[in-house]
Formats: structure tokens, sequence, C-alpha cells
């Protein structure tokens, strides 16, 4: 048998030298290596870990005893580790005969973020027909590879998750986990019975998901899994029986921050998790984890986790809010509502109905002729000053106010647009007596992008008395029964209706387009200051 040679890559240095020279006077095999580099299958070795370096796992695969293994294995390491940047050093190699040799490799990973995973591991290569080749074993890569096991960088998050709180400090959402079902069309059988069948599961919860919608989801996703729908637990015990027998039906949890109250569907509930997600960022934790194909909980090998955030709190009133979603929910046309607090700038109530919603954002972004409403703002400085075409930042929330003519033309019903929030924004600004900054979390208060014409004096008082005058009119005889301090007045141009005001320190706009008439409108007004009287802390 040859002698066993040792080589340690650590570089060429003056004391290897003279070890070198030492060893010649005892044979000259051993001092082969040192003096003249590293022989064949060394060569290879460093040819792999070069590779392994460069993330290129069809160089590297093919340098082993079975590369599409190898490959499979590699590129699954390199994609859970994501960006990591990978050094691998062989500290040690071995010669244990002429057709075997042994070596040991150190690993650090670059994660990022001044984060590193270090480890160390080894391997075998063998001199095979086609030449010197690594004995692949995954245990090569990393310690903990191999039957099934797989590696990945994950994001983790402290527990409990954080809360969104009402105005009135009641929980409004939570974190909770949701049975996402899917489709998965490698076990699909037959796609229109799968579809048909999965569609009727869900009808009572999801009546909007239909087998030709599902159908069409699949078409375009060519060949991946698609997610059907995400249902609440509850939902989902009832319906679980029927689920599970649908080929192709695959259901996962997915925690995911929702309403506690279901009726809840504001367009603002996309923007407080938005504003939840900032708060998770700032406090987010990582960990290299191994996870079993077995499935058993996933092992972490190395990470830091930050404390869990606070709650956030926001504006919305959960009982105005529901008062104005059973407001709107009254009629079968587009309908909206906006509440904000003149007082404060808080904003209270955002909601529309299942119509409203097929239009795309109604309350938040959908501009509308403001019709007889114009002339509560007098000239266009005047609708500009309540904040008519003002351009806010508010986090997390994107809205619009609406839209002012061009240059000094003179405003109308017709070329004065607004929004609902935009409408109850001039309202609130009226009331106050300046130019409101609306907010959907305290603290974390609406900027201007640029400036307003300031609220003059003249143009407070034309709003007002505009705003009074309408309530003593028959239309209004309903809504006045129920008390406060209330203000109003309607308009109504082709089929978008208005009614706009205040009662006590929340100013409203509601919005209805596609009614014939004026007694929808005036029926969803009336319900909506009806609940108000009787509602939240924010309206008594």
């Amino acid at each position: 048998m040859t002698p066993m040679r040792f080589w340690i890559d650590r570089g060429v240095i003056a004391k290897t030298a003279i070890v070198a020279t030492t060893v010649v006077t005892v044979g000259s095999g051993l001092a082969s290596c040192s003096i003249f580099g590293p022989s064949d299958p060394e060569k290879v070795v460093r040819s792999f870990v070069d590779a392994l370096d460069s993330k290129d796992a069809t160089k590297a695969a093919a340098l082993t005893s079975y590369p599409n293994a190898a490959a499979v294995e590699m590129k699954g390491l390199f994609d859970g580790l994501k960006d990591s940047k990978p050094d691998y050093e062989v500290s040690q190699y071995i010669e244990i005969d002429d057709s075997s040799g042994f070596f040991n490799l150190d690993t650090s990973w670059d994660l990022g973020n001044g984060h590193e995973l270090s480890y160390s591991s080894s391997g075998q290569i063998r001199k095979l027909a086609v030449g010197w080749r690594i004995s692949w074993d995954p245990t090569v890569l990393m310690p903990q590879l191999g039957h099934g096991r797989s590696v990945n960088l994950v994001r983790t998050d402290a527990t409990p998750a954080p809360a969104v709180v009402d105005a009135q400090g009641q929980q409004l959402m939570s974190q909770q986990d949701i049975k996402t079902v899917k489709l998965d069309p490698d076990k699909i059988k037959d796609v229109k019975s799968s579809t048909e069948a999965l569609a009727e599961a869900i009808e009572p919860v999801a009546p909007l998901i239909t087998a030709d919608s599902l159908q069409k989801q699949l078409k375009d996703a060519k060949g991946d899994v698609i997610t059907a729908v995400g249902l609440r637990e509850a939902d989902f015990n009832v319906l679980e029986s029927a689920l599970r027998k649908i080929p192709g039906v695959v259901i996962t949890d997915t925690p995911r921050l929702i309403t506690v109250d279901r009726r809840i569907v504001s367009p603002v509930i996309d923007s407080l998790r938005d504003i939840w997600q900032q708060g998770q960022d700032k406090t987010k934790g990582w960990a290299v984890q191994v996870t079993s194909s077995d499935g058993e909980p996933p092992v972490r090998l190395i990470g830091e986790q930050g404390p869990p955030g606070p709650n956030i709190r926001t504006t919305i009133d959960s009982d105005i809010q529901m008062a104005a979603e059973d407001a709107v929910s009254m009629t079968g046309v587009p309908a909206a509502i906006v509440a904000i607090q003149p007082s404060t700038g808080a904003i209270l109530a955002v909601a529309q109905n299942s119509w409203g919603a097929e239009m795309g954002d109604l309350p938040l972004n959908t501009t509308f002729p403001v019709g007889d409403i114009a002339k509560m703002f007098g000239n266009r400085d005047g609708a500009a000053s309540l904040g008519v075409g003002a351009n806010y930042t508010i986090n997390g929330l994107k809205q619009v106010t609406g839209s002012l003519p061009g240059g000094k033309d003179a405003i109308n019903g017709n070329n004065l647009k607004t929004s609902p929030f935009g409408m109850a924004l001039a309202v609130a600004s009226a009331n106050r007596g300046s130019l409101v900054s609306p907010f959907l979390v305290p603290g974390q208060t609406s900027k201007l992008v640029a400036g307003v014409p300031k609220l003059s004096n003249d143009t407070v008082k034309n709003a007002r008395s505009s705003l009074v005058e309408i309530p003593s009119k028959s239309s209004f005889w309903q809504i006045r029964q129920y008390g406060g301090t209330l203000t109003g007045m309607t308009s109504q141009k082709g089929k978008v209706q208005w009614v706009v005001g205040s009662r006590n320190d929340v100013a409203y706009a509601v919005l209805l387009t596609g009614a014939e008439g004026d007694g929808q409108i005036m029926g969803v007004a009336n319900f909506w200051i009806k609940e108000l009287a009787s509602g939240g802390s924010t309206a008594r």
C-alpha cells in the first residue's frame, strides 16, 4: 500500500516548507504532495469546492458519483439559504490509497445583515472508471442533510403576535391560522368535476368563487397549484368533510391578520394589515432551520428573535363602522359611507357594499360629480381650502380627495369631483374651521404633499350655512328625530346621489350611484344616522 499523504489547503507558509524538508529524510512519498502540489484527486476536491462557492450545482454535481441526486440536493440547499454566500474550504486531505481519499471541509455561509452560519463536514473521493469522483453523500454539503431533510433560512416573528385594536380599545383584528384551500392539478382526475365540487362546497361562505373561475385560475397557472379560498376555522370545521373528499384539494394552515368580527370588510382592512406588518418587520427575527420530510417540527440551527411588538391602535370605531356597513347593505346599488372626526381628523369608518366593491375602492379612491353640493364651496379656492384635491400621504392608506377644474374656471356640479373620503374631509374641515389632517393610526399623522389655500372665514361661513340649510327641509324630517347637533345637505347629479353632513363630532358622506329617485339615498342616510345615534362612544 502506498503511504498515506496529508495536504492542508491553508496556503504555503515558511513553516510548511520546513516540515516538508524534514519529511524528505523519512521518505520521498510523503514529501511529494507538499513540494509538487496537489495530486489528481486533490484537484478534483478543490474543483468541487470552487463550484460550491460559485453555487454552480451542475458543475459541482458532475464531480460526484451520483450527479442527478447531487444536483437536486445542492440546488435545494442554495435555494433554501436564498442569497447567502458560501465559503467552502478544504481543511484537510488524506490520501488513503491509490483509489480513495478522505477530506474535511470548513464552511461558512454569509447570511447577510452580519449573520453567519459555520460548520465542518467531511467526505470521501474514489477513483471510478470515469475518473476521480466525490462519493456522493448529502452530508458533504452540510452534516444535517440527507434522509429527506432540507435546510432553510427563514424569517421568524415573536409570539404572541400583536393585535389591532379599535378606537374604543376593543380588539378589531388578530392573527389567526386560516385554512388555505388549494387545488393541485397533479392530483386532479377530472378538472370539471373537482372545480364544480369545490365551488359547491364553499358556496355558503364564498359565493363569488365559481367552477368557471377556478378553471380559469388553473389554466392561467399552467400546472402550478392555485389557491381557491381562505377559510376561518369555524367555517372550515363545517366544510372540512366535503372538502377532503374532492380530488386535488390540498389544505394548509396559513397565519393571517383578520378581523375578529367577520362582518367588518372595510377597504381600510388591507391598510391596517400593511401598518401591522410594518411593526412586525421592525421586530422580525431570523433562523436557519432543518425541516424533515416526516412532518416533525423544524429544528433551529442558529438564529435570533426580536421582542413582540405592541398592539396597533387604529381610529376605526367598530360600532360606527358596523353602523356604516349595515346602512350601505340596505340598498342594491353601489353605496359607500365615510366618517371622520372633525375635532381630531380621526378616520372613524370606511364602508361600501358588495356592489360598490365590484367597482373597486368606492369610498377612498373613486371620484364623482358633487352636483348641488358645489354651492357649499363658493369659488374654486374654497373647495381647495376645505381639502378637495388635497394630496395627502397617510401611512398605509391609499386615497384621493377629488379633482378641481383647471385654471380659474368656476366650479360647478359637473367639473368638481370628489370621493366620499374627500367629501367627508371637506365637511369635517368646515365644522372645525380649519383644514383637517386625517389619520388612521394615532401618532401617525398625515402629510400634505403640496400646500392648499388658506381656509378663509367666508368659506367656513358659506359652507356651514349650506350644511345647516337642508335639514329643515322635508327630506330630512326622519333624520332630525334622532337628535344631536345635526347638519347636512343632499345632492343628485344623474344617478349619483349624496347626503353629506355631521352629527355631533362625526362628519360623514353617504354616496349612492345608480339609484332611481331619492328614496334609496334618504333611506340609507336615515338608517345611518339612526345607528350612529346609538353607536360608538365617539358618536354619543
